[in-house]
């Protein structure tokens, strides 16, 4: 009995130092090729304790030798400047190329990257399992190439998250915190198999449950896609509030802040001036609401996305009606079709 005792306990013991080992190599492979953000600029809102984005803080991987940075979109949408720092390196000027906020993936290019800093493999998602083994390397709080492991809790399928609806989303039990947001997801091949998106938690810190948006969502909607970033962060308006603010629609997209160097910016978007608190919620009004994107009404957004897409590529602009002081007007901007890179 105590022979056997003793070979379980030492066949755990080789189990863990192989385990150890195998994160070990992972880690000192992928670790330069992650980066921490640094944002100027208002953080988009979110619920309490939910995303875990710092203020002016984020993570995000590198994907493609001519500086491609994929990352959240929480992180940059907003925001008016944008650097990049690698392991070890100064900080970087970083231009956002794309971001799909429905979906909590975006898009950055640095201006440089360090020599030999090599890209991560991007790799099909679908095959991967609840109870597969998984590591995160990011930058909780600011701390720089943090690596944090654990299993696949759970998958669920894209439109079960009622704001990242585009998502398909991996649950994971390792550790992730304020600033680990865009933080790559890799599988034990140290393969690239998500983005680090939200937790939840009623502290604000890791309780046990965080959210990756898996690769294939940006494989299908963000890479080799137009590339749009908006600059636009505000709250959709449901029926209720359209009425409450007598919109000419039943529903709207109120824009509470434009980033500087945004399409939103070139565009002439207004942003909100004015603070107001209706029920548990507060709104930046006195801005411009949108009604309609390229034709297609904001309540229709969700079940015409596809068309959305395919008339922007087609057109190579983004058409907005909104509502500003009254008056229904219309803007256009330019589109243009990202060029990714040396993607591996």
């Amino acid at each position: 009995m105590k022979r056997a005792l003793c070979v379980i306990l030492l066949g755990s013991l080789l189990a863990t130092h192989v385990h150890a080992s195998e994160l070990s190599r992972n880690y000192k492979a992928l670790y330069k090729s992650v980066v921490t953000l640094m944002t100027v600029g208002r953080a988009l809102g979110g619920p309490e304790g939910e995303l875990t984005a710092a203020k002016g803080l984020g993570s995000g991987v590198l994907i493609s030798d001519d500086g491609l940075i994929l990352t959240a979109a929480h992180v940059v949408q907003a925001a008016d400047r944008v650097g990049v720092k690698f392991h070890n390196v100064e900080l970087i000027p970083a231009t956002v190329i794309s971001t799909l906020p429905s979906a909590d993936i975006a898009l950055v290019r640095a201006e440089s990257v360090p020599p030999g800093v090599e890209p991560v493999r991007l790799v099909d998602s679908t095959s991967v399992e609840t109870g597969d083994e998984i590591f995160v390397i990011s930058a909780p709080y600011g701390l720089q190439s943090t690596i944090t492991s654990g299993i696949v809790s759970a998958r669920y399928a894209a439109g079960t998250h009622p704001r990242f609806w585009l998502a398909e989303m991996l649950q994971i039990d390792a550790v992730v915190n304020k600033g680990s947001s865009g933080g790559p997801l890799f599988n034990m091949k140290g393969e690239c198999i998500g983005i680090v998106s939200h937790l939840k938690s009623r502290s604000g810190a890791f309780e046990g449950h965080a959210f990756v948006v898996a690769t294939e969502t940006a494989r299908e909607y963000l890479i080799g896609k137009p590339a749009i970033w908006t600059g636009i962060s505000g709250k959709y308006l449901n029926e209720e509030m359209a009425w409450v603010l007598n919109l000419p629609e039943q529903s709207g997209y109120l824009v509470e802040r434009v980033a500087d160097g945004s399409l939103g910016r070139e565009m002439g978007l207004l942003a909100g001036t004015v603070v107001a608190e209706v029920g548990d919620k507060e709104y930046h009004l006195g801005g411009d609401i949108i009604l309609e994107t390229n034709g297609i009404r904001i309540n229709e957004f969700k079940d015409r996305y596809d068309e959305l897409i395919r008339d922007i590529e087609k057109n190579k602009s983004l058409r907005l009606k909104v509502l500003r002081g009254g008056m229904v007007l219309e803007l256009t901007g330019r589109v243009r079709v990202l060029e990714a890179g040396k993607r591996r």
